[in-house]
């Protein structure tokens, strides 16, 4: 038999899915007006990205890209881009709130090593408190497989 008043746990977790939705809506706001600038570490290239890692500006500064072998303009957008995105994934994760399932960072949920089994409430049919060691394991990276 169960020992908890399904009235409260009931309404503890419309409570708490209420304020998940808050926090998704509030980052969806922030996350599509993000963007993401890199450059060229001599100025010569910048590229600019919007909230999906679109390349929304492309510029040459000066003259000195001319000069260069098709291969090492490549390498170096190539480079500059990467930049970019790694900045805008930085930013991404500054936004998104901890998921709600689980409390992983969105670098966790992103990477292909974690369990995504973690990402279940521990504490869904049982008493308040008593999932909390399940959730504590796993914000300290113990929700990893491998």
């Amino acid at each position: 038999m169960l020992d908890i008043d399904l009235g409260t746990r009931l309404q503890e977790l419309r409570q708490a899915f209420a304020e998940s939705q808050q926090q998704i809506v509030e980052a969806r706001r922030k996350l599509g007006s993000l963007t993401a600038k890199a450059e060229y570490r001599d100025g010569s290239i910048l590229v600019i990205l919007d909230a999906q890692g679109r390349i929304t500006q492309l510029t040459f500064r000066g003259d000195s890209y001319r000069d260069l072998e098709p291969e090492e303009l490549s390498r170096r957008i190539l480079s500059v881009v990467t930049e970019a995105h790694v900045q805008l994934r930085r930013s991404f994760a500054e936004v998104m709130p901890r998921s709600p399932w689980g409390g992983l960072s969105v670098d966790e949920m992103l990477d292909p090593n974690t369990d995504v089994s973690q990402m279940l409430p521990d504490s869904l049919f049982s008493s308040p408190g008593a999932g909390q060691a399940g959730a504590a394991g796993r914000s300290q990276g113990r929700g990893r497989r491998g």
